[in-house]
């Protein structure tokens, strides 16, 4: 039984059953399945006659929708497919299990903190998320430390039951981040209390360190992902902090990609361009972590400091406090207070920065707030607000993970975490949901709030105890906007999907498509694609623009990542990706790409082929910053394709266009096909205006 990694609510799939029948030499073979969504199951039967044994291949159809009778549903759920096989007395049993994603644009908020003894609280989902389609997770956690041991090692035990979209971290951005939160966390893990969490951290900064050396470009430098071929400094900045924590904390790390590393970044800092101050300060404190510091540089950046947006100020401010200038480290934390974040603008572009979530910046002023002012009143709020940050069990935006846990361990260390169990519930709306003990080392307890109760306003939720004791908690939300609603389809600047038959082939080689033979002004079309047989193929386009204004003079990199669903009964035909592509990543749903792009426009291709009969659907794409928080920029259309049986004609209309006519009329002309060679020529030459080299090369030829 063939079953596609993921479905789109809505689909109608004829699942192929391939069976292989040692058994009867003459007879029925019977089948009986079963599809259960939410509880709910639907079963057919039917008999398979054979007069030999050998293989033999059939079709079973399932509908991929919410049971009619249910006025409620989470964003997504599960189908379960059970097939049994009866030949003769032999009985075998296959069952299978896939994720039904909705067709909307994915909607995740967070709310949380640490809080003493009873709390209520009041939260509701946006008004354009679906009613009767919405989740929400509650998280409560006995300390502050298991809730950073489990991002680090159980960041699974806790995932939102909202549409499961992938991070937009990188490879090395997750790499990093677990490094730096691993070290930090094993210092304050104590191996005679907790020597299974110990043991694990110990093993995860050996893996993460060995990731990251083995990352590492012969030059020194690493990529944004890990994995591509594009430089990034901001990227080796923070992979070198990062193994600079952990030698620190005497685990081998070696030396040749220390010293590599910083031969990397003191030519990254000699290189910026001048008023790039926010690169060098982040390559500085790198050093500065490495151990090399550089007092005439950082002598420079203070004195320019009003010019430094707020990221640059909270890693100057670190920088000053590691090179033990407490003073003026002070100075820059107070100028970073009266800066507001999200009005900082490139000096050369007025772009609004691009470089960094608020995450990062908030986790880098902790850090040097307990450096420079432990006691100040800002220590305790900056804390409880990046707990309350996290999205699921992790923080999601461009490795600010790791900075934060290694912020909020140091914090932690100086707090009087609870030390005797208490009784603890957990009501929405007055009905108590969830009843428990919470053990300073037990672990985190996750309520799921039922979905009848979060369809009309906000649900009141409270947490009772009678203890005097802190705990931490995060109540999730997830849901979907419909593609109908105009939330879901903003940005149609930034980002245009197209999806059209593959190129046709002529004697095993792709036919040239498109209009660059055409002179003067043109109106250019694409194919629809509504159908394809199975093993037909399918081209898929994404065209974005850049997301800040360009400028020749300055070279931005913009750093998105792209999640564009494919319909389920198809699959990615690798070798065909093309594009700024850094990485992208295969998912059960669809492709993630990790865009690199310095140009106006960026393009990706790939092609599809269909694998498996059916009707389906593909959600709209996303397009996503990577390193700033805003989350979602824009999002497509959604797409509707049918798979017809192998060899089938498709209803779709094929329009040839004029390089195609121009290729197909030489091919034909060299083969002395000549009728057919004048009709591919003649319908060039009628229709369009083509260059005076192909004109008079058709002419010639007719």
């Amino acid at each position: 039984m063939r079953v596609p990694k993921a479905f789109a609510e809505g689909d109608v799939a004829r699942i192929p059953v391939a069976i292989h029948n040692n058994v009867l030499a003459q007879g029925a073979i019977g089948l009986k399945w079963k599809a259960t969504i939410l509880g709910h199951t639907t079963e057919g039967q039917r008999n398979v006659e054979v007069e030999a044994k050998g293989a033999v291949t059939v079709y079973l159809p399932v509908t991929l929708a919410i049971p009619e009778h249910l006025t409620v549903a989470p964003p997504q759920f599960d189908v379960v497919l059970e097939l049994t096989v009866t030949a003769d007395d032999r009985t075998e049993i296959v069952r299978q299990t896939a994720p039904v994603l909705p067709l909307g644009v994915p909607v995740h908020g967070t709310a949380g903190g640490i809080v003493t003894g009873p709390k209520g609280i009041q939260l509701g989902h946006p008004a354009e998320t679906v009613a009767n389609r919405r989740s929400m997770q509650i998280l409560i956690s006995p300390t502050i430390h298991r809730v950073l041991l489990d991002t680090v090692l159980r960041p699974s035990a806790s995932e939102p039951l909202a549409m499961a979209y992938p991070s937009q971290q990188s490879y090395l951005e997750t790499a990093t981040s677990d490094l730096m939160a691993a070290v930090a966390l094993r210092e304050a893990t104590a191996p005679d209390t907790a020597s299974a969490d110990a043991e694990a951290l110990d093993r995860r900064i050996a893996l993460t360190i060995a990731q990251l050396v083995a990352s590492q470009d012969p030059t020194g430098v690493w990529t944004w992902t890990g994995y591509g071929n594009s430089a990034d400094l901001r990227s080796t900045a923070r992979a070198t902090w990062a193994l600079a924590l952990a030698k620190a904390a005497d685990y081998p790390v070696p030396d040749a990609t220390m010293t590599a590393a910083r031969e990397a970044l003191r030519n990254g800092i000699s290189e910026a361009e001048d008023g790039d101050y926010e690169s060098k300060v982040i390559l500085l404190h790198a050093m500065t972590a490495a151990g090399e510091g550089n007092f005439p540089l950082v002598n420079r950046l203070y004195r320019d400091r009003d010019q430094l947006s707020s990221i640059a100020l909270a890693y100057l401010a670190l920088t000053l406090a590691e090179m033990d200038r407490r003073e003026p480290a002070a100075e820059v934390l107070q100028l970073l207070a009266e800066k507001k974040p999200d009005q900082d603008t490139d000096p050369a572009t007025g772009s609004v920065q691009r470089s960094h979530s608020t995450v990062e910046l908030q986790a880098v002023r902790l850090l040097a707030l307990q450096k420079v002012e432990p006691d100040s009143p800002h220590v305790k709020t900056v804390a409880e607000w990046l707990l309350a940050q996290r999205a699921s069990a992790r923080w999601k935006f461009g490795g600010a993970m790791g900075p934060a846990i290694v912020a909020l361990a140091d914090w932690n260390a100086k707090r009087n975490e609870p030390l005797k169990p208490y009784p603890l519930a957990v009501s929405v709306n007055g009905k108590e949901l969830k009843r428990f003990e919470v053990k300073p080392g037990g672990a985190t307890q996750v309520v799921d709030v039922p979905g009848e109760m979060l369809a009309g306003d906000a649900p009141e939720i409270r947490f009772l105890t009678s203890a005097e004791a802190s705990y931490v908690w995060l109540c999730q939300l997830g849901g979907y906007v419909p593609p109908g609603n105009p939330v879901a389809a903003t940005g149609a600047k930034l980002l245009k999907k197209t999806c059209q038959p593959a190129p046709r082939t002529l004697e095993g080689r792709n036919l040239p498509r498109g209009f660059a033979n055409l002179a003067g002004n043109y109106t250019a079309f694409t194919n629809p694609l509504s159908q394809l047989p199975v093993d037909g193929r399918a081209m898929v386009e994404l065209r974005f623009r850049q997301l800040i204004p360009f400028d020749p003079t300055r070279r931005q990199l913009e750093y998105v990542v792209l999640i564009d669903p494919i319909p389920a009964g198809t699959r990615v035909i690798e070798d065909s990706i093309e594009g700024p592509v850094e990485r992208y990543e295969i998912t059960p749903s669809g492709i993630v790409f990790h865009v690199v792009n310095p140009e106006r426009v960026g393009v990706i291709r790939y092609e599809l082929v269909a694998d498996i009969e059916g009707v389906y659907q593909a959600g709209p794409t996303l397009i996503c910053h990577a390193h700033r928080a805003g989350g979602l920029l824009a999002s497509g259309e959604r797409a509707k394709l049918e798979i017809l049986p192998r060899g089938a004609e498709t209803a779709d209309p094929y329009r040839f266009t004029p390089e195609e006519l121009a290729e197909l009329g030489r091919h034909h002309f060299r083969k002395g096909e000549y009728q057919k060679a004048e009709r591919y020529l003649r319908e060039l030459l009628d229709q369009w205006n083509v260059r005076a080299g192909g004109y008079h090369e058709a002419i010639r030829m007719l």
